[in-house]
């Protein structure tokens, strides 16, 4: 009788194997990054850009020739237009349109719940929908940032592992300048019994981001920095020991907040975790950390900064700095609101240019506050002199200082920065149109006339 023949399982299996192994080569030799199908995607995504920009830049020389405008031929794009493009669109649109937003990077996730505000009208006007008959037949297919010279496609374009809407993004992102974006959420900690949310960094960029610690000996502060991606990978470590000293990132029992830096662009900007907590209604100094699960102890109400899911929020270490070439004649600004403060525990902090120091003046004093300030002997942003106060809490002995900060939007050229003290519709308050390179900082959203920032942290007398 003879012996059936077949393929013994370990056969099987080692075939199966080696089938998977060259499916994965052949796909990668297709798709990968070097890849058959990726390279002729990318030569055909090339060429056919190169030739609708050059049938724009043919359009446009007709449009001098015959003394035209170009809103005659090309559709200005609105935000209504743009509210309907994907979200690597508006990101692309952003970035490459060289709109100054004042953050290190415009994520994915930042450009996807701050679109509107990015893409204003005054930002896109020089964005234009490219016609039928220059775009090949293609309506509403591609748009042109004249000012840029930028062709952007509004389908997205998959080439690789890249999708991509423009050959700018394409050749960055192919190049040195892709860079890590940090997404190890913020988890509660607890130090000297105290518990609250640890610096959240995602979204941060990894390789761009520093971590300081400090350290006080005999009054004399010293600090070490180290890089997010150190800081990530040895367990983000709230102390680092050196040379016999212990160095630390936060302890809000001693008054240490985290501070990072971040660098880019050739600009430094240095940052302060401020986390989710709760105050004491009848006084803002009493405040007590709390997770986004829990409700606010009996007569107290979570900071409105905090509303929605946040966890925390990363403040300016510094305040804005104002330098001349300001469009605004007269230097006008909205006065400080001290709504709130208690008169008999708050004391303006008055400058005197003679003796190069400043006097104070207890609140409850000023019968009219606002004519006090029309005198200009409180704050004169001409002099870049800002408006001061000290608060102190007899029944806590805590003291602080605050520095107001009127409605402004702002523009960095260089190292300097600009501003423009803005009314509540965020054009000057000389009743001029507000430069469409100038932003309104986001810290004056919702209708708030200035903001009251911790010029120092609070102190124990």
């Amino acid at each position: 009788m003879k012996k059936r023949q077949g393929i013994s399982l370990i056969v099987l299996i080692i075939t199966i194997i080696v089938v998977i192994i060259l499916l994965g080569t052949i796909i990668l030799t297709l798709n990968g990054e070097n890849g058959i199908i990726t390279k002729a995607r990318e030569a055909s995504f090339r060429s056919e850009m190169s030739e609708i920009k050059e049938q724009i830049e043919i359009k446009r020389t007709q449009i001098q020739l015959y003394g035209k405008n170009i809103q005659d031929e090309f559709k200005k794009v609105t935000l209504d237009d743009i509210e309907g493009y994907d979200i690597d669109l508006k990101k692309e649109i952003a970035y490459w349109g060289k709109y100054d937003i004042g953050v290190s990077e415009i994520t994915k996730e930042y450009a996807k719940n701050n679109w509107q505000s990015i893409l204003t009208n005054e930002r896109i006007e020089s964005l234009y929908i490219v016609d039928k008959e220059t775009a090949a037949g293609k309506e509403n297919t591609y748009l042109y940032d004249l000012k840029e010279q930028i062709l952007y496609k509004i389908p997205s374009t998959k080439i690789g592992k890249y999708k991509v809407h423009s050959i700018e993004e394409l050749d960055d992102s192919k190049g040195s300048n892709n860079y890590d974006i940090i997404s190890d959420d913020s988890q509660i900690v607890t130090v000297d019994n105290v518990s609250y949310y640890e610096p959240n960094l995602k979204g941060f960029n990894l390789e761009k981001t520093s971590i300081i610690y400090y350290e006080i000996s005999n009054n004399v502060e010293s600090s070490i920095t180290i890089s997010a991606k150190e800081y990530i990978s040895n367990g983000k470590p709230r102390t680092i020991e050196k040379d016999g000293k212990i160095y630390e990132f936060y302890n809000y029992n001693s008054q240490k907040w985290a501070n990072i830096l971040v660098e880019s662009s050739g600009k430094q900007s240095y940052w302060t975790w401020i986390p989710r907590y709760s105050y004491n209604k009848n006084n803002v100094f009493d405040v007590k950390f709390i997770d986004l699960n829990s409700e606010p102890e009996n007569g107290y109400t979570v900071h409105s900064d905090f509303s929605g899911e946040k966890k925390g929020i990363w403040v300016s270490k510094y305040e804005p700095m104002y330098t001349a070439n300001t469009e605004v004649s007269n230097f006008p600004y909205y006065i400080p609101d001290l709504t709130g403060f208690n008169k008999d525990n708050t004391y303006i902090e008055v400058y005197n240019s003679n003796e190069n120091k400043f006097e104070e003046i207890k609140l409850s004093n000023i019968d009219n506050i606002e004519e006090f300030s029309k005198k200009n002997s409180w704050f004169n942003y001409k002099e870049k002199i800002w408006a001061n106060i000290r608060v102190y809490n007899p029944e806590s002995k805590t003291e602080s200082w605050w520095v107001w900060i009127p409605r402004y939007a702002y523009n960095i050229t260089g190292e300097s920065t600009s501003i423009i003290f803005i009314d509540l519709n965020n054009n000057p308050l000389d009743g001029s149109k507000l430069p469409s390179n100038y932003r309104v900082h986001s810290a004056f959203e919702n209708g708030k006339k200035g903001i009251w920032a911790s010029k120092y942290e609070p102190i124990q007398k």
